[in-house]
């Protein structure tokens, strides 16, 4: 996922700012760095939801949707 988010067009400056120890937190910000160096969005209170890059978004879909005992409905 980290190389993935340096190289996507829409996370990669969102994972450096996170990523960056000196950006302090502020109101507002929306986007996480987990201990896993995993980027999350994170609005108001919901649970943090995990940003995927897109180079990955086939095969996490793939795994997510294709697997025949985590799928929760038919095709």
């Amino acid at each position: 996922f980290v190389d993935g988010y340096k190289v996507d067009p829409y996370f990669s400056d969102k994972w450096k700012k996170a990523a960056n120890a000196e950006v302090l937190p502020f109101a507002g910000q929306c986007f996480i760095m987990g201990v896993n160096q995993l980027l999350y969005m994170r609005i108001n209170d919901e649970m943090p939801k995990l940003c995927v890059p897109k180079p990955l978004v086939p095969f996490v879909l793939a795994q997510v949707h294709d697997s025949p005992w985590d799928s929760a409905h038919k095709g």
